[in-house]
């Protein structure tokens, strides 16, 4: 059996998820889990006879908006789509098997590359979910904001604050298009920053971020070398 896999929903340049493509009759639907509230949101019959959860309830690590940047997350999502698919496809279940080593194998790639050209570059995270990632490839990554509606309750003058004790460690700062306009211009004399995208459904997953490392680190690299 042969898959042709597309995403259903993705991210916009803002960060919001948005539809980008239909389903077909006889299409399989992949979700986190089965929480009616949130197929529906999707706008998923619940009753679809192809809806497959890659897990039967909402498992306590998803509350977690950053899940898809935590690379302790990451193989924990693909064994449970190895499963799901293989329970599908059982004649195929070796060759799922494979495909999750070489996932595993690729992210600890990408984790030790990024370690190797930022575990002392010291990062403050603006964004409320790159937090995990950055964690990972440096020890001296500092999270700002625990999620995105923190940073919605901060005030010009707070972030004044906030963005002058980050300039005097002379850290690089990464920021996304979520942080409100209003902050904007403070981030005007930050000489060392980061915006934050989101992967496209083109890109390699595996090459993003390998290049949001390489990013972060030419940044770093341009006021220090």
């Amino acid at each position: 059996m042969y898959w042709n896999v597309h995403p259903f929903y993705f991210w916009n340049d803002e960060g919001n998820l948005v539809k980008v493509s239909k389903v077909s009759k006889g299409d399989y639907i992949f979700v986190p889990y089965r929480e009616l509230k949130e197929i529906k949101r999707l706008g998923i019959s619940p009753k679809y006879e192809r809806l497959v959860s890659i897990y039967e309830n909402k498992p306590s690590k998803l509350e977690n908006s950053c899940y898809f940047l935590d690379p302790s997350m990451l193989p924990f999502i693909a064994l449970g789509v190895m499963r799901s698919l293989s329970a599908i496809d059982p004649s195929h279940y070796p060759y799922y098997q494979r495909r999750l080593a070489e996932f595993q194998t690729r992210l600890d790639s990408v984790v030790r590359v990024g370690r190797q050209l930022l575990w002392n570059v010291e990062i403050f995270d603006l964004t409320g979910f790159s937090g995990c990632w950055l964690r990972a490839v440096s020890g001296r990554s500092k999270q700002i904001f625990k999620a995105k509606h923190e940073i919605d309750g901060v005030t010009p003058e707070e972030f004044d604050e906030i963005i002058s004790q980050i300039k005097s460690n002379k850290g690089v700062v990464v920021y996304s298009s979520n942080l409100p306009k209003n902050l904007l211009p403070t981030l005007e004399g930050v000489p060392l920053k980061v915006k934050f995208a989101y992967p496209t459904k083109e890109e390699d997953f595996f090459v993003y971020l390998y290049e949001f490392n390489l990013s972060i680190w030419n940044a770093y690299r341009s006021a220090n070398f």
